[in-house]
């Protein structure tokens, strides 16, 4: 059996990175990447350090900057980093999953309840920070856990790289350190208990350290200009953490009929979810007394779990910082789906807890099969209006209007349009700028809220696309 899992594993995640590549070559830019593209790959290297907003996960931009450097501008190049990142998530995922579970069947279901989520899978093709900030996250716990499995023998190495990858992961987005601080704590604990003050030093020298260090050096000179405004994505609570993330992973893209589950995905989220985290919560607290058979790398893996929520509840009480929602909290599946998985193995070494963790087991398999069911390589799930924003400047190119051509319309697909402008060096085409749809213009990209602006200025539809629900119009007789 070992044999064919890891055959089977090595396979499937050669897929997806294919469909990464695919997906990188082929989706158009969305607004979140092209604001980061606008803002800070056509100006000044400076801006990057000097002009802050949340939308810049600071190491990303500049990994993304040397690679539209090296390699020239497109969306491919801009988009290297996160798919290099989706290659360390999955090496990591599949390391992490053997050193908790083994090569069996639960090594499997570990790998399909991390690696086939649709919404994680999103931040491995987009040029954002979150999937390299989750992989540079999942890189210091492997150090972490194969420490803790005994690989000691380099033990201030292990904690070295486990450290330089948790600072590396702060950088690359500031969403990570709730959980990376949560793992700091929990291992410095686990080591205090271990060896007592000695141990304590360690992982303060070692593991903490470094990852301060390297956090602070990429991330000083941007945060000095950093206010409270900036920091304005998030939920007012967790119930609304839990909704936008169930909604994304299960449903990930709204087509005809899918709300029909609504119901079940609130019941799902208000319900199912808290209540095993109340599970994960008290098993993580007794699993001292179950020495024989816990697992230290899984004892890790729920305490950083619960303690991320504990340090995001405290953080928005005291500070009034709001709680992680959709690709703000892109960990909590992650390690949610990690923690049940060694709660299934856990439990099923126990005679009297046998049918529940059958039970999980089940409903695990299950939510991986609906995973693939919802597989959607077309649209980006927090962007899907921009789906086709590349097509519909195709078009209105391919119309060869001349200089000053004017283009507007809904707010949302503005930097998406300057992007490819940029990108093919349209200078016929004004820059476009924010402001009322039903402008005066030679071209209108509407989006269904603004599409009463074709019939307000009687205009002509030349595009209208079912995928993004995006219009393209123009006066008539143009």
């Amino acid at each position: 059996m070992p044999k064919w899992t890891r055959a089977a594993a090595i396979a499937v995640l050669a897929l997806l990175f294919a469909v990464n590549v695919w997906r990188a070559r082929t989706q158009s830019i969305t607004i979140d990447e092209a604001f980061t593209y606008n803002l800070y790959l056509t100006t000044p290297w400076k801006d990057i350090f000097t002009h802050y907003d949340a939308n810049n996960h600071v190491l990303y931009t500049l990994l993304a900057r040397t690679a539209v450097r090296w390699f020239g501008r497109s969306e491919f190049a801009f988009r290297l980093p996160s798919l290099l990142a989706g290659l360390l998530y999955f090496w990591a995922v599949y390391r992490l999953a053997r050193l908790l579970f083994g090569t069996g069947l639960l090594f499997l279901l570990a790998l399909g309840i991390t690696c086939l989520n649709p919404y994680v899978l999103d931040f491995f093709s987009a040029a954002r920070g979150y999937g390299l900030a989750l992989a540079l996250f999942l890189w210091g716990l492997l150090e972490l856990t194969r420490y803790l499995a005994g690989a000691r023998e380099h033990a201030a190495c292990a904690l070295y790289r486990g450290g330089v990858a948790f600072g590396l992961a702060v950088a690359a987005n500031l969403t990570i350190l709730f959980p990376v601080s949560a793992a700091l704590v929990v291992f410095a604990g686990m080591r205090l208990a271990e060896s007592g003050l000695a141990g304590l030093g360690s992982v303060i020298d070692n593991l903490a350290l470094p990852a301060l260090v390297v956090a602070a050096l990429i991330l000083i000179l941007p945060l000095a200009h950093a206010g409270t405004e900036n920091f304005y994505y998030g939920s007012k609570s967790l119930s609304e953490t839990s909704l936008s993330l169930v909604y994304a992973s299960a449903i990930h893209h709204p087509e005809p009929g899918i709300e029909r589950l609504g119901p079940a995905v609130l019941w799902v989220a208000y319900k199912v979810i808290p209540a095993l985290f109340g599970v994960l919560g008290l098993w993580w607290l007794v699993m001292p007394w179950l020495r024989q058979t816990a697992s230290q790398g899984i004892f890790l893996l729920t305490g950083s779990l619960m303690l991320t929520l504990a340090l995001a509840d405290a953080a928005h009480r005291t500070l009034g910082i709001l709680f992680p929602m959709g690709r703000t909290g892109l960990y909590l599946p992650v390690l949610f789906g990690l923690t049940l998985v060694g709660l299934v193995q856990q439990s099923w070494s126990h005679r009297w807890s046998r049918v529940p963790a059958a039970i999980l087991a089940a409903a695990l398999v299950l939510l991986t099969g609906w995973f693939l069911a919802r597989w959607n390589v077309r649209v980006y799930s927090d962007w899907p209006f921009d789906a086709t924003t590349r097509s519909l400047v195709e078009r209105i190119r391919a119309r060869r209007d001349g200089p000053g051509t004017r283009v507007g319309g809904t707010w949302q697909l503005e930097p998406s349009l300057n992007f490819y402008r940029h990108l093919w060096r349209l200078d016929w085409m004004q820059p476009l700028v924010r402001g009322p749809a039903d402008g005066e213009f030679d071209y209108y990209v509407l989006l269904p809220e603004d599409a009463g602006v074709v019939e307000k200025r009687r205009l002509e539809v030349i595009y209208r696309s079912e995928l993004s629900g995006a219009t393209l119009a123009a006066p008539r007789g143009r």
